[in-house]
């Protein structure tokens, strides 16, 4: 060192001389544990594992795992970030239901006789593809057991009647079983009665009031090429869409299929109607439709974007 560096030192001996050497400006910093998770950056260049910067317990629970929500996650979802309702939740199932129709052997019914092989007659329609939430359920009010047949139910052509929308929505056919009575030897389930009653007998209803289905993918052949046929969607009894003589989506491989953008949420029933009106008998080919989707268990809770409440 030079005597003016000595010089220097004594007028300035305060001066920061780290700036003057080669070695790296990183600080403490580098060696300091992440929050969480416990792992360590022990070099600047070499690590033992990656490091969690949410803390849980601490942070929003959101982006610790990304989860649509359901049983044990009760809290508040952001749908500002991401549209949690086109996701399956934890506790879903996969719906899917793939129907055929073949006309040669298609009944109809006119006022409460059923034809059997009558083919789609003009100015009849069918429900082909029928998904119920209602457990048990089979089919619409349209379906029926076949002439000769003692069980089981089929899609059954009607007729169009009427005017506006005489043939009328679709509906989730009766479900219903006898309940016995079942008498209570010591324990009456009744206040201000004697200890032995006879217990309750009646019918009931089978419904499945906790759940619901939301639909995401369809898909169908054409019923013909003749002009003149008419397919529609109906959801919960309503109208939801109607197109004329095309196909609007095959039903197979899936990745053909139509994807709805937002899922179409069926709390009782969606059908695929066929309507004739060709002028003609449809007796040869088939019609075939699939829904898929998932299944979600309808409770009450608030989104940030939307709310759901369950509809009894």
């Amino acid at each position: 060192m030079t005597t003016s560096d000595d010089i220097r030192d004594v007028k300035r001996p305060y001066r920061k001389k780290a700036f003057q050497t080669g070695y790296s400006q990183a600080g403490n910093a580098v060696h300091n544990p992440a929050y969480g998770s416990g792992t360590v950056q022990t070099t600047p260049t070499t690590y033992r594992g990656p490091a969690q910067v949410v803390r849980p317990g601490v942070d929003p629970r959101t982006y610790v795992r990304p989860v649509a929500g359901g049983a044990g996650y009760n809290y508040p979802l952001d749908g500002s970030n991401y549209p949690w309702s086109i996701t399956p939740k934890p506790d879903s199932s996969n719906v899917i239901q793939r129907q055929l129709v073949t006309f040669s052997a298609l009944d109809s019914e006119t006022g409460g006789v059923v034809t059997a092989n009558s083919g789609l007659l003009d100015l009849y329609y069918v429900d082909v593809a029928v998904v119920n939430v209602a457990a048990g359920a089979v089919g619409d009010n349209s379906w029926h057991a076949p002439p000769a047949a003692v069980t089981g139910l089929e899609a059954v052509a009607r007729a169009l009647t009427g005017s506006v929308i005489p043939y009328g929505p679709p509906q989730v056919p009766s479900d219903t079983t006898n309940m016995s009575a079942q008498p209570q030897a010591s324990t009456s389930p009744y206040p201000n009665t004697p200890a032995t009653t006879t217990g309750v007998s009646g019918t009931i209803q089978n419904r499945s009031t906790g759940e619901l289905y939301q639909i995401i993918g369809f898909g169908h052949t054409q019923a013909t090429t003749t002009a003149g046929i008419t397919y529609q969607i109906w959801v919960d009894g309503t109208l939801l869409m109607e197109w004329v003589d095309f196909q609007w989506a095959p039903v197979s491989p899936q990745n053909d299929m139509w994807r709805f953008e937002c899922p179409i949420t069926t709390e009782s029933q969606i059908v695929l109607r066929v309507i004739n009106r060709t002028g003609g008998t449809i007796n040869t080919g088939t019609c075939e439709a699939s829904f898929f989707g998932w299944s979600e268990q309808r409770d009450g809770y608030t989104d940030m974007a939307t709310q759901k409440l369950e509809n009894v």
